[in-house]
Protein backbone atom coordinates (compact mmCIF):
# COMPACT_ATOMS: atom_id res chain seq x y z
CA UNK A 1 0.00 0.00 0.00
CA UNK A 2 2.50 2.03 -0.78
CA UNK A 3 4.35 3.00 2.53
CA UNK A 4 0.91 5.15 3.49
CA UNK A 5 -0.86 4.01 6.54
CA UNK A 6 -5.10 3.35 5.78
CA UNK A 7 -6.78 5.61 8.38
CA UNK A 8 -10.35 4.14 7.43
CA UNK A 9 -12.15 2.50 4.78
CA UNK A 10 -16.01 4.12 3.90
CA UNK A 11 -18.39 2.35 2.40
CA UNK A 12 -21.70 4.77 0.86
CA UNK A 13 -24.35 4.40 -1.03
CA UNK A 14 -25.52 7.28 -3.03
CA UNK A 15 -28.56 7.84 -5.84
CA UNK A 16 -28.76 8.36 -9.12
CA UNK A 17 -28.67 12.20 -10.15
CA UNK A 18 -28.02 13.51 -6.39
CA UNK A 19 -24.90 15.60 -5.52
CA UNK A 20 -22.18 13.88 -3.40
CA UNK A 21 -19.18 15.46 -1.92
CA UNK A 22 -16.55 13.68 0.37
CA UNK A 23 -14.14 14.78 2.68
CA UNK A 24 -10.80 13.69 2.82
CA UNK A 25 -9.43 13.80 6.98
CA UNK A 26 -5.96 12.39 6.86
CA UNK A 27 -4.30 13.63 10.61
CA UNK A 28 -2.65 17.28 10.39
CA UNK A 29 -2.38 16.99 6.52
CA UNK A 30 -4.08 20.04 5.15
CA UNK A 31 -2.17 19.98 1.07
CA UNK A 32 -1.06 17.72 -1.09
CA UNK A 33 -4.35 15.73 -0.77
CA UNK A 34 -4.86 13.93 -4.06
CA UNK A 35 -8.13 12.00 -5.19
CA UNK A 36 -7.75 8.43 -7.63
CA UNK A 37 -10.64 6.87 -9.03
CA UNK A 38 -11.16 2.93 -9.48
CA UNK A 39 -8.37 2.30 -11.93
CA UNK A 40 -5.96 4.48 -9.98
CA UNK A 41 -6.13 7.47 -12.30
CA UNK A 42 -5.88 10.67 -10.23
CA UNK A 43 -9.02 13.34 -10.19
CA UNK A 44 -7.34 16.97 -10.81
CA UNK A 45 -8.79 20.24 -9.41
CA UNK A 46 -9.15 22.01 -12.78
CA UNK A 47 -11.25 19.36 -14.28
CA UNK A 48 -14.26 20.19 -15.71
CA UNK A 49 -17.23 18.22 -15.63
CA UNK A 50 -19.68 16.50 -12.95
CA UNK A 51 -16.23 15.25 -10.81
CA UNK A 52 -13.97 17.56 -9.12
CA UNK A 53 -11.72 17.81 -6.24
CA UNK A 54 -10.64 20.63 -4.19
CA UNK A 55 -8.05 21.92 -2.38
CA UNK A 56 -9.46 21.66 0.87
CA UNK A 57 -9.40 17.90 0.45
CA UNK A 58 -12.80 17.84 -0.81
CA UNK A 59 -14.57 15.23 -3.79
CA UNK A 60 -17.88 16.19 -5.10
CA UNK A 61 -19.70 14.29 -8.06
CA UNK A 62 -22.45 15.84 -9.14
CA UNK A 63 -25.22 14.13 -10.74
CA UNK A 64 -24.21 10.73 -9.92
CA UNK A 65 -24.89 8.34 -12.33
CA UNK A 66 -24.50 4.17 -12.31
CA UNK A 67 -21.39 4.99 -13.24
CA UNK A 68 -19.54 6.76 -10.60
CA UNK A 69 -19.52 3.50 -8.61
CA UNK A 70 -16.37 1.91 -7.12
CA UNK A 71 -13.44 3.01 -5.05
CA UNK A 72 -12.50 6.27 -4.24
CA UNK A 73 -9.30 6.62 -2.85
CA UNK A 74 -7.68 10.18 -1.18
CA UNK A 75 -3.80 10.49 -0.49
CA UNK A 76 -1.17 12.36 1.63
CA UNK A 77 1.82 11.69 2.32
CA UNK A 78 1.94 9.87 5.26
CA UNK A 79 -1.71 8.34 5.00
CA UNK A 80 -4.52 7.56 2.57
CA UNK A 81 -8.27 6.64 2.93
CA UNK A 82 -10.79 4.61 0.86
CA UNK A 83 -14.39 5.49 0.08
CA UNK A 84 -16.34 2.35 -1.45
CA UNK A 85 -19.16 4.12 -3.43
CA UNK A 86 -22.59 1.98 -4.52
CA UNK A 87 -24.92 3.28 -6.64
CA UNK A 88 -28.61 2.85 -6.56
CA UNK A 89 -30.35 2.43 -9.85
Amino acid sequence: MEGKEVLQTEKMVMAIGTKETFRCILKNETTLIRWYNSTGQELHSESAGRIKTFRNGTFTIESVKLSDGGTYTCKGLKYMQYYTIYVNG
